[in-house]
């Protein structure tokens, strides 16, 4: 291909574990969207437009096969075949399952459900929904005739990894299920059962996921090591430093404050309204901004470039990972998260009213008849509540 390839090495790889993107060369890159999470993708150029195929997660597919893959993808590539259209992808062996495939594949008809369901889902929903296909499933069965997929092409895509990721594996299933669910409706399964479904099926072939792995909390930062926490971010002078104190202020989630946009903030008002299309609960929340916060927004204004008020490498600032890792980085091993629930367990230490620290969170209150008499956002009581926990804070 006229470039130099195998550029990286397994130890070059763990040494550079905070790189987003390693190249190979021969089109073979290491896409990381954490620490932890990590997968090989192929990509290539066709009628001038560039494509990528999944290769599978790493380090369960290691370098070499990972470099097998590519090679055999650049050779069936410089044969003139459509690797998009007529082959299922790359399997474990490292080869191309020569069996082209019929009608919508499987990983067709999860880009058509996810387009389908993306308008009610926050984008972060979006992003685990793709990846985790991607990383895990269309290694298996993403070439596959989404109405060929049967009970061990599912297995086939759980059971590596249903001990050792028990609880990614438990959620890829349901996703699985959902994506046959909907080819089921659209006529593409012709009433075939779902071999994907948990109850009367797979219950009877995996260990029950409750029974099979303890689930772990992510460790919150005490109320009391909350001053610290603040005035250690605030040695840091980078953006993410400046969004993750931010969320904190406003105690939102990672998703709102890494996606907020300049025309949603009002500064006359000293208030920023998150639309509904990017709150979980699909109703628009609007949060006082106290005098830090309004200072962060002036500080990072300095440097504003395009709509988003913290800019990452292209739009929006990066994935929630970005803002785990600076924890762990000024000596704060727990996650960004539960930083809501510090400032749940102050406002109860405290004896702060119950409904404004819920609706400070964003969170429902009451039941659906309490909520139809519960018009006002109580925002001036709200701005009172965020004050003192900025006071508390700062």
């Amino acid at each position: 291909m006229g470039r130099a390839i195998h550029k990286l090495s397994t130890k070059e790889i763990e040494r550079r574990r905070d790189a987003r993107a390693l190249g190979d060369g021969g089109g073979l890159w290491l896409f990381r969207s954490g620490i932890a999470a990590a997968s090989w993708v192929f990509r290539f150029a066709r009628q001038g437009k560039s494509h990528d195929l999944g290769l599978g997660p790493y380090p369960e597919i290691t370098l070499q096969r990972a470099r097998d893959k590519a090679a055999e993808l650049r050779r069936a590539l410089a044969e003139g075949q459509d690797v998009l259209a007529d082959r299922r992808p790359v399997i474990a062996t490292g080869q191309i399952a020569q069996s082209p495939r019929t009608g919508m594949s499987f990983a067709e008809a999860a880009a058509k459900y996810i387009a389908a369901m993306e308008k009610s889902w926050t984008r972060e929903s979006t992003h685990q929904w793709t990846a985790s296909l991607a990383n895990y499933a269309h290694e298996h069965i993403g070439g596959m005739s989404v109405a060929a997929v049967d009970t061990a092409n599912v297995l086939a895509v759980l059971t590596p990894i249903w001990s050792s990721k028990t609880e990614t594996a438990s959620r890829i299933r349901g996703r699985i299920e959902k994506i046959l669910d909907w080819a089921k409706a659209q006529g593409l399964r012709n009433g075939h059962e779902n071999p994907a479904r948990w109850v009367g099926h797979l219950e009877n072939l995996l260990p029950r996921p409750d029974r099979l792995a303890k689930v772990e909390h992510f460790k919150a930062v005490p109320v009391t090591a909350m001053p610290g926490f603040i005035a250690r971010l605030r040695e840091r002078s980078d953006v993410t430093a400046r969004a993750l104190e931010f969320l904190t202020l406003t105690a939102c989630r990672s998703g709102e404050v890494r996606g907020a946009r300049w025309d949603e903030i009002n500064l006359a008002e000293a208030v920023w309204t998150i639309p509904a299309n990017r709150m979980k609960a699909r109703k628009a929340h609007t949060v006082p901004l106290t005098a830090r916060a309004i200072a962060i927004l002036a500080e990072v204004a300095k440097v504003r470039r395009g709509d988003y008020v913290f800019p990452g490498k292209r739009n929006a600032l990066g994935s929630i990972h970005g803002l785990d890792n600076l924890m762990g980085d000024i000596g704060e091993g727990a996650s960004v998260h539960w930083l809501r629930s510090t400032f749940r367990d102050w406002c109860g230490e405290n004896g702060k009213d119950r409904i404004l620290a819920e609706m400070s969170l964003a969170h429902k209150v009451g039941n659906d008849v309490e909520r139809s008499y519960a018009r006002s956002d109580l925002l001036a009581r709200r701005r009172e509540l965020m004050d003192a926990w900025a006071e508390f804070c700062g």
